[in-house]
């Protein structure tokens, strides 16, 4: 391993920045957010973000580098550039590891750590609601980017069991996404202009996120319009879609085309103030997704007090601990589920909620404590080879030396 430069015994860490070009994806959250706390985490490192085009730096410091690609932006795919073109810029700064927040791991240089995040596993899960483009990279690539990571990190315990069951056991480190200190319980007032400023009346139900088929959108639509017509919700209560546009979800686009109704609201990217209120203002949250990894609206929803129904997997059960309630992802599911939250709501209480500080020193303590036992077996190398004392060497990887912060 090349011994880093600059500061001393700092650790060069490279990141796959492509995902911090896109604002508002819950990746992109995910990334800048990590990214801020492992600045604090890591207070020697420096970063280098490598990006087809001008990223939004997580972090304003001289610590913090983007290498940009700008040639290559049109010419290829956000994962072929990734894979062929990431990794060339990455050879020159000489790295001690990199890290691919978004699954694909480009082709490093020998001796650099490798490590890769994994979110889900849609594309084995629920292939159906994975564009055909996505469904055919994963398949001809994730496997390949995950073989070669020395790490793999995972949102939660149900997406590392996936990873094991589909590509065997791997070394891994669970990173999970952490609710932000803006999510908290807002003020009346603070809700009421969030109210007036989106025009949304005083009952709503809330979903957040892209709208993408994945998040089984037309399906919470009918069901909501159910318990309209079935008068267990007020004439004037609205379903609020706040996210991205994402990908347009064609079945949920067929079914608002043919059930005109103003009812559902579009909230398109609000900012993290904003959503605070909408969670803080609406009568529960719903999660109708066939699949996630995590999901850290439900998180968000619950730091905000805000009741939650979600479909019933081992990951947003994860999320939602047992103050949420579950229900199946079909229209009679998410129906029965929200006439449940309706007739006894749930007090939520934020108890044991991850933070990005925790979340960014698991995974600065598991890279840093991969590359330091490979100086160790270096250094072993060295002190069993013919000539050489059995004794170990004093001299430790440089890596070695940078540390953690000890836990609060």
């Amino acid at each position: 391993m090349t011994p880093c430069t600059g500061t001393p015994g700092a650790l060069r860490l490279g990141i796959d920045g492509s995902c911090l070009e896109r604002p508002g994806t819950g990746i992109h959250r995910y990334t800048a957010d990590l990214c801020r706390a492992l600045d604090k985490v890591l207070p020697a490192c420096e970063f280098f973000v490598y990006s087809r085009q001008p990223a939004t730096m997580p972090v304003q410091s001289s610590r913090w580098i983007n290498r940009c690609d700008p040639r290559f932006t049109r010419r290829l795919p956000r994962v072929l550039w990734v894979l062929y073109r990431c990794g060339r810029l990455a050879k020159a700064d000489k790295l001690d590891a990199f890290w691919a927040p978004m699954y694909w791991l480009p082709h490093l240089q020998r001796g650099t750590l490798a490590v890769t995040t994994i979110h889900d596993l849609s594309y084995l899960v629920s292939p159906s609601t994975v564009p055909v483009r996505d469904r055919i990279s994963f398949r001809a690539f994730l496997r390949s980017s995950v073989t070669r990571a020395n790490l793999v990190a995972v949102v939660s315990t149900g997406t590392q069991d996936r990873v094991i069951a589909a590509f065997g056991p791997r070394a891994t480190v669970k990173v999970p996404p952490a609710v932000g200190p803006q999510f908290t319980r807002r003020r009346a007032g603070a809700i009421e202009e969030c109210r007036a400023r989106w025009r949304l009346p005083e009952e709503y139900l809330l979903t957040v996120g892209a709208r993408v088929p994945r998040k089984n959108l037309s399906c919470l639509v009918e069901a909501f319009l159910r318990l309209k017509e079935d008068q267990h919700l007020p004439k004037g209560a609205a379903l609020v879609m706040a996210g991205p546009s994402g990908i347009p979800d064609k079945a949920l686009l067929r079914f608002m085309e043919s059930h005109p109704n103003n009812a559902i609201r579009l909230v398109d990217s609000p900012a993290d103030d904003e959503l605070a209120c909408l969670y803080s203002g609406a009568r529960m949250y719903v999660c109708a997704s066939t699949y996630e990894g995590f999901c850290i609206p439900i998180s968000e929803a619950t730091a905000c007090g805000c009741p939650v129904v979600a479909t019933d997997s081992a990951e947003t059960r994860e999320a939602g601990g047992t103050g949420a309630i579950y229900a199946p992802a079909t229209v009679s599911g998410l129906y029965s589920g929200i006439r449940q939250a309706l007739r006894k709501p749930q007090e939520s209480r934020p108890t044991g909620l991850p933070t990005w500080a925790e979340s960014a020193r698991n995974l600065a303590q598991a890279i840093l404590g991969r590359l330091a036992r490979r100086g160790d077996a270096a250094n072993e190398r060295a002190c069993s080879a013919p000539g050489t004392s059995r004794t170990r060497t004093s001299v430790q990887s440089s890596e070695a030396t940078s540390t953690c912060p000890a836990r609060p």
